[in-house]
């Protein structure tokens, strides 16, 4: 079915997790819960931040390069920025209990523990991200044709461009993590905000000049 068939997939694949939020409601039997203004200030602002970045950091760079230079640099992309996105999810998924346990050394009033857990976990993660990133980069020019097809080499450079600078956006999860143990949350929401806008700009200067290059840098 080409893209529809992938789009089908892609829906597919979230259907049967969507569907088990309902057994997630309150029901009649479980103790009700009251949520503080603390509570609700938290949960509004992480949604936000993560709301910024779903749709404004990791996807505008498609709304310029479709309205610049066409679906088809639209597509090159893609490959580069989706290549990319299997190390940050990577990355997310090994880093999925950080603010809880940091949460806990916090309350508990260990620091010590927290600092050395935090320090620990950005060495590891640092140690499995920059081979992956940097011997990925290295074979792009190699790896794109024989997944995609040599169609696809204009892809190359901005996959490896992505790929190097990638360990960077990577590892921003544990410090992320530590400041909604510290419930930053203000602060996480102002630097999406600023992340943004930033992006926006970077856009309207580099895309025009440098092709997918541009975004990509």
């Amino acid at each position: 079915l080409g893209a529809a068939g992938a789009m089908m997939a892609y829906l597919i694949r979230h259907f049967f997790q969507a569907a088990s939020v309902f057994r997630h409601f309150p029901t009649e039997f479980r103790q009700p819960v009251v949520l503080t203004a603390q509570t609700l200030r938290y949960a509004r602002n992480a949604w936000f931040a993560s709301m910024l970045s779903t749709l404004v950091r990791t996807r505008v760079e498609f709304l310029f390069i479709g309205a610049y230079f066409g679906l088809s640099a639209v597509g090159f992309f893609a490959v580069g920025i989706s290549l990319a996105s299997l190390v940050i999810q990577l990355s997310v998924f090994m880093g999925i209990g950080l603010t809880p346990i940091f949460g806990k050394l916090r309350d508990q009033g260990d620091l010590r523990s927290l600092a050395i857990s935090y320090e620990r976990f950005l060495t590891g993660l640092s140690f499995i991200l920059f081979p992956i990133c940097f011997g990925g980069a290295a074979l792009m020019p190699d790896l794109i044709p024989l997944i995609f097809g040599k169609t696809f080499e204009p892809a190359v450079v901005a996959a490896i461009i992505l790929l190097i600078f990638t360990p960077a956006q990577s590892l921003v999860i544990v410090p992320h993590s530590a400041m909604l143990a510290y419930e930053k949350d203000n602060v996480i929401l102002n630097v999406n905000v600023i992340a943004a806008g930033a992006l926006l700009m970077l856009n309207f200067l580099l895309m025009p000049h440098f092709g997918i290059e541009g975004a990509a840098w």
